[in-house]
């Protein structure tokens, strides 16, 4: 992988993942499920479970090359972007029949690894620094 390949895929990141507040949208979904947790706090997840699925689906994977895609696996967060996180979250919620507590745990730990794996490709973004002419994300 080029370094220009590398960059491009922190201006995904930036563009897919940041802009379109990703994080914030598994974290509305984690938190009625946190409370759902308990018996009498008990909230519909259906409008966050949607928002998410919707910025989910329209993510541009496949704007992506192999090289940036082995990355995304490598820093463990390829499973929480697109269709695939739909199709896990959708396993965890209703396909699994598991209780409320264990599905918050599971995509609570989504969403630690999608902030880590943010948090990684901003220092290799603050590291290109200077190494990369600025180039408009398409």
């Amino acid at each position: 992988m080029t370094i220009r390949e590398l960059d491009q895929l922190t201006q995904w990141i930036d563009c897919e993942v940041v802009n379109e507040n990703i994080s914030q949208k598994y974290s509305a979904l984690v938190q009625v499920l946190a409370q759902n947790v308990q018996p009498q706090q008990q909230q519909p997840f259906e409008d966050q479970k949607e928002d998410l699925f919707k910025a989910l689906r329209t993510m541009k994977l496949y704007s992506l090359d192999q090289e940036q895609i082995k990355v995304l696996k490598d820093l463990e967060i390829l499973a929480t972007l697109g269709n695939r996180a739909v199709e896990t979250i959708k396993d965890v919620l209703y396909r699994n029949a598991i209780d409320i507590a264990t599905a918050h745990k599971s995509i609570n730990a989504m969403l630690q690894v999608l902030n880590a794996g943010i948090n990684k490709m901003d220092q290799i973004k603050t590291a290109l620094v200077g190494f990369v002419e600025p180039e408009e994300y398409a």
